[in-house]
């Protein structure tokens, strides 16, 4: 038996674009969990002791957080109640505005956040050393064009829904 194959349609350069950079987020959300499980983090501790150290380590507004975390709000919650939970951040009130908290590192997030993000840092040199310092420098301003260009695309289309 003589099997055919028809001829696929060439697939449009934006098709190829979001199926890599799809596959390339499963890839390396993968494989960063595993990293940080080696540092005893999930990938959420680990971005809310990151971020809060971005911040300041210090009374971080709850909703300026959450804006910044690569979770889902609803998971903030429970996430920030389990690490206040074991000791690796503190909860407070917002004497300014009562419905609102201040996050903060303890001395046992902070010491933790000095351990694990340096080597996660390395361990992402490591894993980008297969592009050249300046393809890296490319990747992030294409990503970085793209990224703005969607939401810059998706405000409008927001905006676009409430008129109507």
């Amino acid at each position: 038996m003589i099997r055919t194959f028809r001829a696929r349609p060439p697939v449009k350069p934006s098709v190829l674009a979001w199926a890599r950079v799809m596959r390339l987020y499963a890839t390396i959300s993968r494989l960063a969990a595993a990293q940080l499980l080696e540092e005893g983090l999930s990938v959420p501790r680990f971005d809310v002791l990151a971020q809060l150290g971005v911040l300041g380590g210090a009374c971080a507004a709850q909703d300026a957080l959450v804006r910044r975390l690569m979770v889902t709000k609803g998971n903030v919650s429970t996430l920030i109640h389990k690490m206040v939970q074991d000791g690796l951040i503190s909860r407070r009130e917002d004497p300014a505005n009562r419905r609102q908290n201040r996050l903060a590192l303890t001395p046992k997030g902070e010491a933790l956040r000095r351990k694990a993000v340096p080597r996660h840092e390395e361990w992402l040199d490591d894993l980008f050393s297969v592009l050249e310092p300046r393809e890296q420098e490319d990747l992030e301003a294409l990503l970085t064009k793209l990224l703005m260009g969607i939401k810059k695309r998706g405000e409008s289309q927001s905006a676009s829904r409430r008129k109507s």
